[in-house]
């Protein structure tokens, strides 16, 4: 994790997990922005967890904010997680409550351990070949882009970018990982799992730029996720002098969630709920981002 602030880190946003109905809104979300003249996907850096990597990748290959919202509304993309039905999904979500749950410093298992034991739905080459579909581009682009992953056998929370060492298509394939749908990815003889399993403590990464705009799907969410860690690392970056605003979805988009984000059904109507909402809030956000 940071410990040192850079002010010359002017604005950061972070993109945290939510699964597929998550990106969805979170795409939505940012486009309803941009529509209202509040383009926050220009920011200096970019840091993205799970899918929501995926599309912090795809923003930055240069594909429009448009083509990406009616990716989403249409459900195209990435394909194959129609093949992910209701009672898979609520497999992965049970799987995901019982890592997060799991104290993995103490157990005698580690994550790693856990997921080896699960049947999954796709291969790391498999996962591979999806991700390659639907990210646009090979390489790290100059902009800084910072993808969050789980080391499986540590529990701890690491950052891929263009200075790792680590391919775009590995990163984004790592973070996005979910456990019980995709086995941990290899890389460089140790295995990654889904960014989003500490969704909160990834929050830290932001540190150091003057403004930080966190989209978090799952926030405050009843899903397992501690709200209380989410909140603490929020005061954090607060108290070390960067201006903060968390945005999470609102009742309307809540509704459309349907209470799993694993289900691709949800895509389209989260996307255009996410749309709405960050059309409500571009004024409060153009005051804070751009100070006007």
């Amino acid at each position: 994790m940071p410990h040192t602030i850079n002010h010359a880190i002017e604005r950061t946003v972070v993109f945290d997990a939510g699964g597929v109905a998550g990106m969805a809104w979170t795409t939505g979300l940012v486009y309803g922005l941009k529509h209202e003249e509040c383009d926050i996907s220009k920011a200096e850096v970019l840091i993205g967890s799970s899918l929501s990597a995926l599309l912090a990748a795809q923003i930055h290959s240069g594909v429009s904010l448009d083509k990406l919202f009616s990716m989403q509304v249409l459900a195209s993309t990435p394909h194959s997680w129609q093949s992910v039905t209701s009672i898979e999904s609520y497999r992965i979500l049970e799987l995901w409550s019982q890592l997060i749950a799991s104290d993995t410093n103490s157990s005698q298992e580690n994550i790693l351990d856990i997921l080896l034991k699960k049947h999954t739905t796709f291969t790391p080459l498999a996962w591979k070949k999806i991700i390659s579909e639907h990210i646009f581009m090979l390489d790290w682009s100059e902009r800084a882009l910072q993808v969050v992953a789980t080391d499986c056998e540590s529990g701890q929370l690491v950052i891929f970018d263009k200075l790792s060492g680590v391919s775009l298509l590995d990163a984004i394939a790592a973070s996005s990982a979910t456990p019980g749908l995709v086995d941990p990815i290899k890389i460089d003889g140790r295995y990654y799992t889904d960014g989003g399993l500490h969704s909160a403590k990834s929050i830290a990464f932001a540190a150091g730029a003057q403004k930080i705009i966190i989209i978090s799907p799952m926030g405050t969410a009843g899903w397992p996720i501690n709200n209380k860690h989410y909140f603490m690392q929020v005061e954090k970056l607060k108290e070390s002098g960067s201006d903060v605003m968390f945005i999470t979805p609102d009742y309307p988009s809540r509704i459309e969630f349907e209470d799993n984000p694993f289900l691709i059904q949800t895509r389209a109507h989260t996307a255009e709920a996410g749309f709405i909402q960050g059309r409500k809030l571009a004024e409060d956000i153009k005051i804070f981002w751009l100070g006007r």
